[in-house]
């Protein structure tokens, strides 16, 4: 379940959920809010100012900014 304002990585592409939905953006586009593309960032070390959906790369694996409604991290894809 996406609760209001939940930031997902969708295909490349970065939207917010304007409302409760189960559903993917694709699925139910009314609930989503299109917020831009994913940037891709490759170093040993993660951008210093990320954004949250961005991508970061580094020895193969790729990570993006996440924040789960309390904490900012990187999630390994």
């Amino acid at each position: 379940m996406y609760s209001p304002t939940d930031t997902v990585l969708f295909h490349g592409k970065i939207y917010e959920t304007k409302q409760s939905t189960y559903l993917s953006p694709i699925e139910k586009a009314s609930a989503w809010e299109y917020r831009g593309l994913s940037e891709i960032y490759i170093s040993d070390n993660p951008p210093l100012d990320p954004k949250v959906g961005q991508i970061w790369s580094t020895n193969g694996k790729f990570y993006t900014y996440f924040y789960d409604g309390n904490n900012y991290a990187w999630v390994e894809l």
